[in-house]
């Protein structure tokens, strides 16, 4: 019985590995040539059911944005800004949405104050559980090429 069923895994490892063997992936960009235009990121954590942004969070978002004018100093360009706010995990699903969409906009807000073009940002919804621990943030990242 175990020899069957240890078959039976290879049989379907086997038949997956061939049925994504046809599949690419999707291309990625190049890393930009100028060491200048690395991308950028940053994690800005908020207090518990808040979207006030802490005091720490201004000098992270202004040096994001020193890299951002290094990058177009040196002749690259900033592609966009991606902005991912996570909820507090014991929300419910419509506090969670109101959550994310606050603490969005609150970072976005501040990256305007900070010099980001407002047509560069872009906030995006999470992807997996959003009942994991510490998930109280937003994750800031700066596309440069």
């Amino acid at each position: 019985m175990r020899r069957l069923a240890v078959r039976a895994g290879v049989i379907w490892i086997a038949a997956l590995a061939a049925a994504c063997a046809g599949f690419e992936m999707a291309p990625q960009d190049p890393p930009s040539p100028r060491p200048e235009c690395n991308d950028a990121s940053v994690t800005i954590y908020f207090p518990e059911e808040s979207a006030t942004l802490q005091p720490l969070a201004d000098p992270l978002l202004t040096q994001l944005m020193q890299r951002v004018n290094a990058c177009q100093g040196a002749g690259g360009e900033l592609r966009e800004i991606r902005i991912v706010a996570y909820p507090d995990s014991g929300a419910n699903r419509s506090m969670r949405e109101a959550e994310m969409r606050m603490r969005g906009a609150r970072v976005r807000a501040a990256l305007v104050a900070a010099g980001a073009p407002e047509d560069k940002i872009r906030v995006v919804r999470p992807r997996g559980d959003l009942r994991q621990v510490m998930q109280r943030r937003a994750e800031v990242t700066a596309d440069l090429f």
